[in-house]
C-alpha cells in the first residue's frame, strides 16, 4: 500500500511540473513573437542609399571621410560605396544596368552622356525646390548640357576641360607676344618655323582621346559661328573647313611627343619645337610654376568646357531618390572640393571656390589650392553649352575608333578626315 501511494505521488508531481514546462514555454513564444510597443521599431528601418563611382583611391578616400561624416548626421541612412577602379566602358554598364532597373541609386557619370540617358526616360530630375541653393552655385554652362525638357537631370561635380598650351619661345621667334587670332596667323606662324631651318612641329594632341583634336578645332571658331567638332556637326560649313585645315598640317601633327606626361611638359615642348599642345586643365594645372612659365594659355579659345565634366545622376529605379539627392548635396557643398582641387586639378563645379589669382603662374597649379577667377567667366559665359543628342555617344565611339586607327598608321589624316566627315 505504501509503495502504490508513493508512486502515485511520483505520478502526479511529474505531470504538474510537464504542465507548468508547457506553460513556460508557451508564454515564452508569445513574447518573442509579440508586437512591439507603440513608438518602437522592431528591427532597423535604416534606407539604404547605393553609391557607384569611378575614380582614383585619393579621391575615393576623401569621398568616404565625407561620407562618414554625413552618416554621423544621418542616421537612418547607410550609404554604401562602389568605386568602378577599372571602369572599362563604363557608358555600357550604365545604360544596361539603368534599362535592367539594377542600377544604384546615385552614380557619377560623364555629363555628356546625361541626356541621352535622362530622354530614355532612365533617371530621375533633379529635386529642384530641395537643391534650389545648391544649383545657384553651380557654373552655367556645366549645368546645361543637363538639361532637357525643362528639366535638369544631373548636378555637375567637377570638369577637366581641354586647353591649348603655346610654346613661348618659338611664338617669339617669329615676333609673337600673344597666340595667333585666326587660322591665317597660325599659317604665318607655321611659315615663319618653316623657313626657320630646324625640325618642328605644329601640333601635340593626345593618342588615346580624339577630345584632344577636335577641341582644339573648335578653339578656331570664328566669332559668330558654332563650336560644332566636339558635338559631331560634322554637316556645319564651319566644321567642314575645320577639317580641311586639319588635313593641311596632318604631317606637322604629333601623338608622340609628349605621351608620357611628365612634369616638364613646358620643357619638353620647347626642346622638341612644338608650337601648340591640346592638354586637359588637369595636367596643365600640375605643372610647376617653371615648366608654365615656358607656355603660354589661350584663355581667350576655350570653348568645349563641358567635355570631361562629370555630374552626379539619380537612377529612375532608385526608390530612395530623397535620401539620394540629400547625400549628393551634402557631397558637392562640403569644403573637400577645393582640397579635391589641389588633388586632381579638375576644376570644382562651385564658383564660390573660384578665388585664385588671374595671374597664371601664381594661381594656374593645382598646389595654388584655388583655381583662378578668370575660370568663372568661361564658365559662366556665353555662348552657352548646348546638350549633346541622344546619338552622340554612339558617334563619338566611332569618331575615336577613326582616330585610334590614324594614330596606329591604319589610315592617313586625309581618310581620317574624309571618313569623320561623311559617316557621322
Amino acid at each position: 500500500m505504501t509503495a502504490v501511494l508513493a508512486l502515485f505521488i511520483i505520478i502526479f508531481l511529474l505531470l504538474n511540473f510537464s504542465d507548468r514546462t508547457l506553460n513556460r514555454a508557451e508564454n515564452l513564444n508569445r513574447d518573442t513573437n509579440a508586437e512591439p510597443a507603440g513608438g518602437e521599431e522592431q528591427a532597423d528601418q535604416s534606407q539604404i542609399l547605393n553609391v557607384t563611382v569611378s575614380m582614383d583611391e585619393d579621391e575615393f578616400s576623401k569621398l568616404k571621410e565625407a561620407t562618414n561624416s554625413y552618416q554621423m548626421k544621418h542616421a537612418n541612412t547607410k550609404v554604401k560605396l562602389t568605386n568602378m577602379v577599372d571602369e572599362g566602358d563604363g557608358y555600357a554598364q550604365w545604360k544596361k544596368a539603368l534599362e535592367l532597373g539594377a542600377a544604384p541609386d546615385v552614380m557619377l557619370m560623364d555629363s555628356e552622356w546625361v541626356r541621352e540617358f535622362a530622354v530614355r526616360g532612365l533617371l530621375n530630375p533633379v529635386d529642384v525646390p530641395s537643391t534650389s541653393d545648391t544649383m545657384a552655385e553651380r557654373p552655367a554652362r556645366l549645368l546645361d548640357p543637363l538639361r532637357w525638357n525643362s528639366y535638369l537631370w544631373g548636378i555637375p561635380v567637377d570638369a577637366d576641360p581641354y586647353v591649348t598650351v603655346w610654346n613661348k619661345a618659338l611664338l617669339a621667334e617669329a615676333g609673337l607676344s600673344k597666340p595667333p587670332a585666326d587660322w591665317d596667323a597660325f599659317g604665318n606662324l607655321l611659315h615663319k618655323l618653316e623657313s626657320g631651318g630646324q625640325e618642328w612641329q605644329a601640333l601635340y594632341v593626345e593618342p588615346h582621346n580624339v577630345a584632344s583634336l577636335l577641341v582644339w578645332l573648335d578653339e578656331w571658331t570664328a566669332e559668330g559661328e558654332e563650336a560644332g567638332a566636339a558635338y559631331l556637326h560634322f554637316d556645319s560649313k564651319a566644321v567642314q573647313e575645320q577639317l580641311k585645315r586639319l588635313e593641311s598640317i596632318a604631317g606637322r601633327i604629333t601623338s608622340s611627343a609628349l605621351a608620357d606626361y611628365s612634369l616638364s611638359t613646358g620643357t619638353q615642348m620647347v626642346e622638341q619645337h612644338i608650337a601648340a599642345a591640346s592638354l586637359p586643365w588637369s595636367v596643365y594645372s600640375k605643372l610647376s610654376a617653371k615648366e608654365q612659365s615656358k607656355l603660354l594659355l589661350d584663355k581667350g579659345a576655350i570653348h568645349d568646357v563641358w567635355l570631361g565634366s562629370r555630374s552626379y545622376v539619380v537612377a529612375g529605379s532608385s526608390k530612395v531618390k530623397e535620401e539620394a539627392f540629400t547625400w549628393i548635396k551634402e557631397m558637392v557643398e562640403i569644403s573637400g572640393q577645393q582640397q579635391s582641387y589641389a588633388t586632381t586639378g579638375k576644376l570644382p563645379a562651385k564658383n564660390s571656390l573660384y578665388t585664385g589669382s588671374d595671374n597664371i603662374q601664381e594661381s594656374g597649379t593645382a598646389g595654388a589650392g584655388s583655381p583662378p577667377q578668370w575660370w568663372l567667366k568661361v564658365l559662366n559665359g556665353e555662348p552657352s553649352a548646348q546638350p549633346t543628342d541622344p546619338d552622340w555617344h554612339e558617334r563619338w565611339m566611332h569618331a575615336q575608333q577613326l582616330w585610334q586607327q590614324y594614330i596606329e598608321g591604319e589610315i592617313p589624316m586625309k581618310a581620317f578626315v574624309q571618313a569623320i566627315g561623311t559617316s557621322l
